[in-house]
């Protein structure tokens, strides 16, 4: 695949958990089939609003294996290399890569060599995999950041595709876009989605997305048609629903994916439900959620009429 398959919004899999604590592979098959039919360019599974860092290796990549079978020829990536050393991550990526997934995403060390140190274990994975490398700065693992001249020598390199920016500053994604512009930089804070886009990032991958990816699927188709009024009132939707899913992610996300009868339970093996303020805050988005809504968009996640 070429670079530009990988453009666009990409929307973010949450995993469902049965009441025991298993994944719900059922629940599964209907939310990969959601995400399909809602405007997105991509999808991506295995990240952190899966719970990745909860999921077990043989877990991990049935979910890629799932995901990718059931996207209907949408780009489906997935994080490949959470396992605890080298050696067995370049295994992990062997793995993830051959599920049919279009790319596998890369994360930090979490012990943080020098550049050099950097650029040498991100091209040993990158180099491992049967398709082709992201990058992601997860928060999962700190220190986060991937510096921008790594990232640009990964892309002319290594054939590294772009990466999830999560700095949250117009320095940082500026940094990234001139350090490769042949790559692509996805946005994942709300605020700056606009102004990333006019930077020249092209694409998306959010937490919203997890819940209305057909706002972001059009905020994305808006801003490419040159309607300037409706991209503004698509950002500044998915910015108050960002605002609300953010005081505790993913529960939230899930309660109103459940709510809405995507998902047949809410649960998360890490953390209690939404607390009687989350579910209020919850609530009132949705209540006030715009009138515009996909086609495969349940009632339940925004305005009912």
């Amino acid at each position: 695949m070429g670079r530009l398959d990988f453009t666009g919004s990409f929307t973010l899999l949450v995993t469902p958990f049965g009441p025991g604590g298993g994944i719900d592979w059922t629940g599964y098959d209907r939310l990969v089939a959601y995400h399909r039919a809602s405007g997105g360019q991509g999808i991506f599974a295995v990240c952190g609003t899966a719970e990745m860092q909860a999921l077990a290796l043989d877990e991990r990549v049935r979910l890629a294996e799932v995901a990718a079978a059931g996207a209907a020829g949408l780009p489906v990536v997935a994080t490949g290399n959470l396992e605890p050393d080298l050696d067995a991550q370049v295994d992990e990526v062997r793995r993830i890569s051959r599920t049919g997934v279009a790319g596998v995403v890369l994360v930090p060390p979490g012990r943080r060599p020098d550049d050099e140190g950097l650029y040498a274990w991100f091209a040993r994975l990158a180099y491992a995999s049967a398709v082709p490398a992201l990058l992601y700065e997860w928060p999962g693992r700190q220190p986060k950041g991937i510096p921008a001249a790594v990232y640009g020598r990964l892309v002319r390199q290594c054939g590294v595709v772009g990466i999830k920016d999560t700095t949250c500053t117009h320095a940082g994604i500026a940094a990234k876009l001139e350090a490769a512009p042949e790559g692509i930089v996805y946005q994942a804070n709300h605020p700056l989605l606009v102004a990333a886009m006019e930077a020249g990032a092209r694409g998306t991958m959010t937490i919203t997305s997890a819940v209305r990816p057909d706002l972001l699927g059009a905020l994305w188709s808006a801003h490419h048609s040159g309607d300037a009024a409706r991209r503004a009132a698509l950002a500044r939707e998915v910015v108050f629903l960002d605002a609300v899913l953010a005081q505790g992610h993913p529960r939230g996300a899930k309660w109103l994916l459940h709510r809405a009868g995507v998902l047949g339970h809410a649960g998360c093996r890490a953390g209690g439900p939404p607390d009687d303020a989350q579910r209020a805050a919850l609530e009132a988005w949705v209540q006030g959620a715009p009138r515009w809504c996909g086609p495969h968009t349940p009632p339940g996640l925004g305005w009912d009429g």
